[in-house]
C-alpha cells in the first residue's frame, strides 16, 4: 500500500488571504501594501529590486514565505493550487545560490498544451531574467478561477511541469545544477496563493514509474520499444529530456557527471535520423584505461544494437559513487571518450556521419543523472593573443594590438556631420559580431566599428589588416532601460556589414558561461578612454575583482550608487600596487578579460563608474556569463 504525503502550508492563513484577493486589500487588485502604507505593483514584490521606499517588499520575512518543497533530481511532486484571476498566473521556479530558472504558466488549450514563459538567468528572487521565451500553443486560453493540479519533475538540468494526466504536454526550463527546492507563487503576489505538494511514489532502485503508476525496469525506458502499457516510457517529452549538446567534427567537450551505483554506467551516444553509435562506460583501471561496451547499429533511441564489443582492460573496476569528468571528441567517423587528463586512454565507437549531437544518460534511467557540458575551445579558434606586458585608459600601459586582437573601436556619425567620433570599446566575439554596452548605442546616429587599430582616430592608420565597417544591425538587450533600471542589462551585440578575417591583429575572444572572474583575481581591460579627450594610443590596465560582500561593504553609505550594482553586475577596483590606473568614460563597452587554460575569455563588459565610501572609483561590469547563451544565439555560434 502506497502512502501519499500531503504537505500543507499554513492553509487557514492562505485561504483567508485568497478570499481577499479579489478585493486586493487596502491597495486594490494586483497591488501590494508596503510597511509604510505605500502601494506598489504586486509583481514587483520580492523581485530582487526594492520598490517600497522602506524596502519592505524585499525583506526576508516577506519573501521567504513562498510555498516550497524539496525536489531532487529524478523526483516529482503533484502541485495543487487554488487560482484566482487576480494572481495573473502561477510561477514555478528553482534556484541555486546565484540564479534561478522560472516557468510562469499562463494557461492551456483543450489538449493540455501549456501557454507559458520560460526564463533563465533570473536573480535569487526569480526576478529580472535576461533570457525569456514565450510559448503560446494554438487555442490556448488563460486560467479561470478554480483549483488546478500540476506535476513538477526535477530532471538532470531542467524543471518540467505538466497538467495532471497530461505527461506528454510538458513545459520545461533549464535550472541551476545545484537547485534542490521547488517554489511556487503567484505572478501578481498581492496575496498568498494556496499551494499543496504531494510527493509521488517511486518504484525503487533501477525501476521507473510509468504515467499510469506501473513500474518497469529502468534500462527499458526510452529504448525504442514501449514497456509501459500506456506507452509513457517512449513519450517524446520523456526521452528527449536526455542531457545533450552539439558536437561537430573536430570539436570536444568536457562532460561532468555525478554518478550513483543505481545508474550502473554512463552511456554516451550520437545518432542520425536512423541509427546510433553508443559507448556504455562501466569503469576504469588505475592507469585510466576504460572498461566499456561499444555498440553500433542501435535504433534512434540507442537501444537494441546489432553489433556489441566488450573491452575489459587488466585491473579495471566499476565506478564508485561520485563525480567524474570525461572529455568527448567528435572525430571524422567516431566518437572518442576518455577520462579528463588521460587523452591516451581512449574509448571509441563508430557513429553515423551525419550525427552532430552528443547525448549522455545513465544505463539504468530510473532517475536523471546530473550532467554538465563545458565545450573546450577548438585549438586557436578564439582567445589567441601574442604575449604582452603583465600590466597591460588612465595611466595604463601601452598595449600592442596583437595582445588584444579582439578589441574593437566603436564610432558614431551624427546627423549633419561626416566625421566619425570614437565613443566606446567593444569585443569581437565572432567574425561578424561585436559585444559592447547597451548605453554605447545611440538612437539616432550611424554606427561604425574598427578592428586591429592602435590609434583611436578613424583615419589615423592605413594598414591592410585593419577592418573598418559600418554596423549592419544593433541588438540591444530588450530589458535595457538606462538609468530607469540602474543600468541593468547593459549589453548589446553589433552585427557588422563586413565580416572580419582572422589575423594577428584581429581575432575573436572566447565565450563560455562557466568562465567567471574569481574574487580578487586580475581582470585585463584595454581602451582609449579619457576624461576630456580620447587617448591617441591603445592602453590597458589590470583591475582586481571584488566579491559582492566587499563591494557592498565598500559602498554601504552610498546607497544611491550601490543600487547600480544590479543582479547582472560584478565590481572591480584598481589594484593596490597601481594607484593611478583606472577606467574612464571612453572605456565603456570594452571587454574585461580573464585567462583560462591558455586562452582569453570575455568575462565582463565595462558598464559604469561608481564611487565607494572613500570616493575612490569602483567599476560595475556586466557579467557576460549570464548572457553567453543570448550572445551565441545572436552571433550564430
Amino acid at each position: 500500500m502506497r502512502r501519499a504525503l500531503w504537505r500543507c502550508l499554513v492553509p487557514l492563513a492562505m485561504l483567508q488571504a485568497a478570499a481577499a484577493v479579489s478585493s486586493g486589500g487596502a491597495c486594490g487588485p494586483r497591488r501590494w501594501q508596503c510597511a509604510n502604507k505605500d502601494c506598489i505593483e504586486a509583481f514587483s514584490k520580492c523581485d530582487g529590486n526594492a520598490e517600497c521606499a522602506d524596502r519592505s517588499d524585499e525583506v526576508a520575512s516577506v519573501c521567504n514565505q513562498v510555498p516550497q518543497t524539496e525536489l531532487s533530481t529524478g523526483h516529482s511532486t503533484e502541485v495543487r493550487l487554488q487560482y484566482d484571476a487576480a494572481f495573473g498566473h502561477p510561477v514555478f521556479y528553482m534556484c541555486d545560490d546565484s540564479s534561478c530558472g522560472r516557468l510562469a504558466i499562463e494557461g492551456a488549450n483543450a489538449n493540455g498544451e501549456l501557454q507559458y514563459w520560460n526564463s533563465t538567468g533570473c536573480n535569487l528572487r526569480s526576478g529580472f531574467c535576461p533570457d525569456n521565451q514565450h510559448v503560446v500553443p494554438d487555442g490556448s486560453r488563460e486560467w479561470s478561477t478554480g483549483e488546478y493540479s500540476f506535476v513538477a519533475e526535477r530532471r538532470s538540468s531542467q524543471l518540467a511541469v505538466w497538467l495532471q494526466g497530461r505527461p506528454n504536454r510538458v513545459a520545461s526550463v533549464s535550472v541551476p545544477a545545484a537547485s534542490r527546492v521547488l517554489k511556487v507563487r503567484p505572478w501578481q503576489w498581492s496575496a498568498d496563493m494556496p499551494v499543496q505538494f504531494k510527493h509521488r511514489a517511486v518504484c525503487g532502485p533501477r525501476k521507473w514509474q510509468c504515467a499510469n503508476g506501473n513500474c518497469i525496469d529502468a534500462f527499458s525506458k526510452c529504448d525504442g520499444r514501449a514497456e509501459c502499457a500506456d506507452g509513457s516510457d517512449e513519450f517524446a517529452d520523456v526521452c528527449n529530456a536526455v542531457p545533450s549538446t552539439d558536437l561537430n567534427v573536430g570539436h570536444s567537450t568536457e562532460v561532468q557527471i555525478i554518478y550513483d551505483k543505481d545508474f550502473v554506467q554512463p552511456v554516451f551516444y550520437m545518432c542520425d535520423s536512423s541509427s546510433c553509435g553508443r559507448l556504455a562506460i562501466e569503469g576504469a583501471n588505475a592507469d585510466g584505461q576504460l572498461q566499456y561496451w561499444k555498440s553500433t547499429g542501435c535504433n534512434v533511441r540507442s537501444g537494441f544494437c546489432s553489433d556489441n564489443t566488450h573491452v575489459v582492460p587488466d585491473g579495471s573496476r566499476e565506478w564508485s559513487p561520485g563525480e567524474y569528468s570525461f572529455v568527448a571528441e567528435r572525430r571524422s567517423s567516431q566518437l572518442a571518450v576518455w577520462l579528463q587528463g588521460r587523452p591516451n586512454r581512449v574509448a571509441s565507437v563508430s557513429v553515423p556521419a551525419a550525427s552532430r549531437v552528443l547525448k549522455v544518460r545513465p544505463w539504468q534511467w530510473s532517475a536523471d543523472m546530473p550532467v554538465q557540458f563545458k565545450h573546450l575551445a577548438k585549438k586557436d579558434a578564439c582567445g589567441k593573443a601574442q604575449p604582452g606586458p603583465s600590466e597591460l585608459v588612465q595611466d595604463g600601459d601601452t598595449a600592442a594590438v596583437e595582445t588584444v586582437p579582439w578589441h574593437a573601436a566603436i564610432y558614431v556619425e551624427s546627423s549633419g556631420r561626416k566625421d566619425k567620433e570614437y565613443v566606446c570599446g567593444g569585443s569581437l566575439v565572432a567574425r561578424c559580431f561585436v559585444a559592447t554596452a547597451a548605453h554605447c548605442v545611440p538612437e539616432d546616429a550611424k554606427m561604425f566599428v574598427a578592428l586591429g587599430k592602435f590609434f583611436s582616430g578613424w583615419d589615423s592608420e592605413d594598414e591592410p589588416k585593419i577592418v573598418k565597417t559600418r554596423v549592419k544591425t544593433v541588438h540591444k538587450h530588450a530589458y535595457y532601460r538606462g538609468h530607469a533600471n540602474k543600468q541593468g542589462y547593459d549589453i548589446a551585440v553589433l552585427e557588422l556589414e563586413t565580416c572580419a578575417d582572422p589575423s594577428d591583429k584581429v581575432f575573436p575572444i572566447c565565450l563560455d558561461g562557466g568562465v567567471k572572474p574569481t574574487s580578487k583575481s586580475n581582470i585585463k581591460i584595454a581602451g582609449w578612454g579619457n576624461e576630456t579627450t580620447t587617448l591617441p594610443e591603445l592602453e590597458s590596465v589590470n583591475l582586481s575583482q571584488l566579491d559582492f560582500e566587499d563591494c557592498f561593504n565598500s559602498m554601504s553609505s552610498n546607497s544611491a550608487q550601490l543600487a547600480y550594482v544590479t543582479h547582472d553586475k560584478f565590481c572591480a577596483k584598481r589594484r593596490k600596487d597601481t594607484p593611478r590606473s583606472g577606467l574612464l568614460q571612453g572605456d565603456s563597452g570594452g571587454g574585461a578579460l580573464v585567462k583560462r587554460d591558455g586562452a582569453w575569455f570575455l568575462a565582463g563588459i565595462v558598464s559604469i563608474r561608481l564611487h565607494d565610501d572613500k570616493l575612490e572609483d569602483v567599476y560595475a561590469l556586466t557579467d557576460v556569463s549570464q548572457y553567453v547563451h543570448w550572445i551565441k544565439r545572436l552571433a550564430k555560434l
